[in-house]
Formats: C-alpha cells, structure tokens, sequence
C-alpha cells in the first residue's frame, strides 16, 4: 500500500522552478490510460489568470498563466494574494479574486494507445474510437499497430481525482494504485470539466523492460518543476511580460505548458 491517498501536508514544492512541456494533457477527446510511479503525490498551491482576466489582461503577453503562490515559501509576499486582499476589501463576492486552488502533481507512465508513424514519428491517438488511416505528412497508417505510449509524464490536477485514486486504494481488491493501469474519462472543458477514474485490471508491469534498468532516473523532479517563481518574476509576468523573455534558458528546461487551467 503506497501513501497516494492519504499525502501529507508537508510535501509541498519548495525548490527552484524549472518548465517542462511534459505535464499530461487530459482531454475530451479520447481516454487517457495512465500507470502512476510515485508513492505521493507533491501538494501544489496554484492561483490560475485566465486570458483576458480584467485585472491582468497582459498578463504573459496576453495569454493567461498558472502561478504556483510563493507565500509559504517567502512570507506572504505573493502578488496575487495582495490583490485578492485589495479585492475582498471592495467587494467580498468580487468575481475577480484569483483564489488559490490545491492541486497535486505526481508522475505516471502515460499508456493510451497510440499509433506511430513509421516515416516521420508523428504519435496519432484514437478519435472517435477509430486511427487514423493516414499521418500528415502523408505515411499510410492502415497497417500499423496501436500501441501503449508508455512516456513519462507529470499529471497535475485537484481533489476529485486524488479522491477517486484514494477509494480504489482502500479497496482490497485493487489496493497501491501504482498496481494497475487507470483510465481516466474527461468530460466537458474549463470549470465544468469532469473527471472519470476507471481502474483497470491488477496487473504487474516491468518497468525495467518498458522503460529501462535505470527508469527511476527518467522520473521528473517534480517539487522543483511546480516550486514558486521568484515574487520579482511574477510580476513582471502579470504586468505583461512573456515568461520566455522573463526566464533566461538555463532556467527553463521546455515549453511550459502554463495556458492550460490545470485544476
């Protein structure tokens, strides 16, 4: 039995931030089927600025962006929370405030079925529940096989899927959810999206086949990728700035993935 549903309150992100393309994409539009890899997931405090917010409509150029608050790690100097106290003090239902929302963020072996294509690498998912027969740079797919991804990837969401991976723990039928494979249904978008957890059957995998004898070396360093911004970063960010121009290279590792409300 791992710790996944009953995470402690101190595992909280407290290192550097680094940005990484690779959190995990739950989307509308096929079942994502994920193995979990961590014994605990790491607690992350999150205040998301949609695009257009009329308070920081610059905000990242324009296009919005999730912001792990700082106010644990730098005594309460957190720029959003000074604005939502300005706010409250005019309007205690402003619609505005930037709340600060609990999220948690642990790695998974991300295992939908994919197809890919043997000319250029493109990986296509299901649509509809049907392949596609043809890549976009033209390949035929018709003859190729659906596999499992299996790649490494950070999930980071809310309560309602930590509470689904809690109950299957508890079920003694099932037990450590790193034990089975999980199929997640998402259903609408935004702040009606709704997440469905399915766990498949109890099934060993070998890691060290998939991934490799040293695959505990490829999991992310995921207190340091969701760990607070400097408060000197943030808000330029909010005032308008891209956080590429904001960061020098060696402080990003990829793309960030910061447009997507990852709650």
């Amino acid at each position: 039995m791992s710790n996944f549903g009953k995470v402690s309150e101190e595992n909280r992100a407290q290192a550097r931030p680094t940005f990484s393309s690779n959190f995990l994409k739950l989307t509308a539009e096929h079942q994502t089927v994920i193995r979990i890899l961590d014994e605990e997931p790491i607690v992350v405090f999150q205040h998301f600025v949609s695009k257009g917010h009329p308070s920081f409509p610059k905000a990242n150029a324009g296009k919005g962006m999730s912001f792990s608050c700082p106010n644990d790690a730098t005594n309460n100097t957190c720029p959003i929370c000074a604005y939502n106290k300005k706010e409250w003090a005019i309007d205690k239902k402003s619609p505005n405030v930037l709340k600060k929302r609990k999220t948690y963020a642990f790695n998974v072996l991300e295992r939908t079925m994919v197809v890919v294509c043997p000319k250029c690498g493109n990986e296509m998912f299901e649509s509809g529940k049907v392949f596609p027969d043809r890549c976009s740079c033209g390949a035929d797919l018709t003859k190729v096989d659906a596999a499992p991804r299996n790649k490494i990837m950070i999930l980071q969401k809310g309560q309602t899927i930590i509470d689904q991976l809690d109950m299957y723990e508890k079920d003694p039928d099932l037990g450590d959810v790193r034990g089975y494979d999980i199929k997640i249904d998402t259903k609408g978008s935004g702040t009606k999206v709704v997440y469905t957890c399915v766990p498949k059957q109890v099934v060993t995998l070998n890691l060290e086949e998939i991934l490799g004898a040293d695959w505990e070396t490829k999991l992310f360093d995921i207190k340091s990728i969701v760990a607070p911004m400097d408060i000197e970063k943030i808000t330029r960010i909010l005032n308008g700035e891209d956080w590429k121009a904001v960061f020098k290279p060696e402080d990003s590792t990829t793309e960030a993935t910061k447009e997507e409300e990852l709650f």
